[in-house]
């Protein structure tokens, strides 16, 4: 006589990875919305202290730095005494728009004094038509990030 032995048939497996990929058709839409909030978070994160790094070294080296925004692409430059030093260029997935600010904005000076040239916003938009607003202030230079804004 044989004994029965253990073990899932055929069916059993494929009703199983039929429904496992039911499920992650259903969560994949979530997944993604929240890479791309995360992904806009970091960007704006980035571009803040970023601004904050070339303040603290204006001041505390004694040199002029400035950030210069790119119009066409997203990303900026960082400048040390009038010369490209680093280009940084954020997520292609993600739009960045200043055509709402003055125009001092798209470049900011901050003086060895202390003192920051331009001033204003940057705001950078994913796919899901989420806002992040990195603002300037132009009287005291301060860096303002709120995190990021729902459609």
């Amino acid at each position: 006589m044989r004994g029965q032995e253990g073990g899932y048939t055929l069916l059993e497996l494929l009703l199983v990875l039929m429904l496992l990929g039911f499920l992650f058709a259903l969560l994949l839409p979530g997944v993604t919305r929240l890479y791309g909030h995360y992904e806009i978070d970091a960007a704006a994160r980035r571009v803040a202290a970023d601004i904050r790094s070339e303040q603290t070294a204006a001041v505390s080296r004694q040199q002029v730095r400035e950030i210069v925004f790119d119009r066409f692409t997203p990303g900026y430059m960082r400048k040390q005494g009038g010369v490209n030093r680093q280009r940084v260029m954020l997520s292609p997935t993600l739009q960045y728009r200043n055509g709402y600010l003055e125009q001092t904005a798209s470049r900011l000076r901050f003086d060895p004094n202390g003192v920051t040239t331009g001033g204003g916003g940057v705001r950078l938009t994913n796919r899901a038509k989420e806002a992040a607003d990195v603002m300037v202030q132009v009287t005291y230079g301060n860096v303002v990030y709120e995190g990021v804004k729902p459609r």
